[in-house]
């Protein structure tokens, strides 16, 4: 199903995709966007669709949360970007990331190294390359995700498949890049 991006998606900073008011793409192209390459204007254009704004999808977030078991973690928005009252830790991220790994698509997803966003129109395309280095310099690596703001440091969720056996890690905080 395709999304209309609204201009409170567009709003948000730092890391951007460039997505404009009006434009429509697809859930799956907005998704593959936002897990290759952090597009805090995907994350919003998402939260948005799905509980009609940032502040709900947060609710939402926070409910499945605690359904999963998540005891450390309060969330204000759907992108990580510091807020006051939002927190988490290692632990209940190794949690979420485990829940997502259990989807097909989502594990097809933050394995994708590249991925061609086609913008609306005549934008043109947007190579964005995934942040995750595993990916490219460690075979077992199968994907997940990276992050940075000023408070939580540079941050790595990276799952593996090593003799069969699936790992997810959770580095928060940590001063060199990923």
């Amino acid at each position: 199903e395709f999304i209309t991006i609204s201009r409170a998606a567009t709003q948000v900073e730092p890391t951007v995709i460039g997505i404009k008011t009006g434009e429509r793409y697809t859930r799956r192209q907005l998704l593959t966007g936002l897990l290759v390459r952090s597009g805090n204007d995907i994350a919003a254009a998402l939260a948005i669709d799905n509980a009609g704004s940032v502040e709900a999808f947060a609710e939402k977030m926070n409910l499945t949360g605690k359904r999963i078991g998540l005891i450390s973690s309060n969330f204000r928005n759907p992108h990580g970007l510091p807020s006051s009252g939002q927190y988490s830790c290692a632990r209940d991220i190794a949690i979420v990331a485990f829940e997502a790994y259990q989807i097909p698509a989502i594990r097809e997803i933050v394995r994708t190294k590249t991925y061609k966003f086609v913008f609306n129109g005549d934008r043109g395309v947007y190579v964005l390359s995934n942040t995750n280095r595993n990916l490219r310099s460690w075979p077992a690596c199968n994907g997940m995700k990276t992050g940075y703001t000023d408070a939580a440091g540079r941050c790595l969720v990276s799952s593996a498949n090593i003799d069969g056996e699936h790992r997810i890690s959770v580095i928060i905080k940590s001063t060199t890049s990923q």
